[in-house]
């Protein structure tokens, strides 16, 4: 966690206070939406080992669509964004 903090704040230097929140506001949602997603299977009575595949497919969904996202970003707008 401290390096990606570290690499948002200085990517983020004309509102770094606002970066940092953000980031920390970002790890607090995806704890919150794990919570409710691993209750809700342990709730639909699927065991405890599906909370693990739940997470893992939660993962590999995420992983999914950063990667469907990246294709569409312009190759321009990720350099100028890397200063």
């Amino acid at each position: 966690m401290p390096p990606l903090q570290m690499r948002v704040v200085s990517a983020a230097a004309a509102a770094p206070n606002l970066a940092s929140a953000m980031n920390i506001g970002a790890f607090n949602l995806g704890n919150a939406i794990g919570a409710a997603l691993g209750g809700g299977v342990i709730d639909a009575d699927l065991g405890f080992p599906a909370v693990s595949l739940a997470g893992a497919a939660a993962a590999g969904t995420a992983l999914a669509l950063l990667l469907g996202l990246r294709r569409r970003t312009p190759r321009t707008h990720l350099a100028a964004a890397r200063g």
